[in-house]
């Protein structure tokens, strides 16, 4: 069994970035409104930041053998069976932020997909390598000679 939690640091910058982004929403609205709404709005950006980042975006993957669960919140949310279903992966970095993306794809054609940006690019390669998406086994292909 292999599990894969939200990183501490991930989520110590994303509050950070509410302090900020609350603090510069609050200056901007101060240009418009009276102090104490431009006040009550930079502390409720900041607030919704911070339940994001402590508790609404928390991700934990848990890899068990032929099967994999996504935990929000503590509580299950998916889970599948690997062999039955399609793992693609997106990851996209700038400035040093990493925006991770799986998709699960189901044989009926259903798609999942799961904001993985949380665990941070690294374990989401080891995620990745747990999945056995990056190093699949090689598939025979038929060829002719002629």
């Amino acid at each position: 069994m292999k599990e894969f939690k939200s990183s501490n640091f991930i989520v110590l910058k994303n509050i950070v970035y509410g302090i900020f982004g609350g603090a510069f929403l609050a200056l901007i609205a101060y240009w418009f409104l009276p102090f104490y709404i431009a006040a009550a709005i930079g502390c409720a950006a900041f607030l919704f930041m911070l339940y994001c980042a402590l508790y609404g975006d928390r991700i934990r993957i848990v890899v068990e053998d032929d099967r994999f669960f996504i935990y929000r919140r503590k509580k299950l949310k998916h889970q599948f069976v690997r062999r039955e279903v399609g793992l693609y992966a997106k990851i996209r970095t700038s400035d040093g932020d990493s925006d991770c993306t799986l998709t699960v794809e189901e044989a009926d054609g259903n798609k999942t997909y799961i904001d993985c940006s949380l665990l941070g690019a690294s374990r989401f390669y080891k995620l990745l390598d747990a999945l056995d998406v990056t190093d699949p086994e090689p598939v025979a292909v038929k060829t002719t000679k002629k």
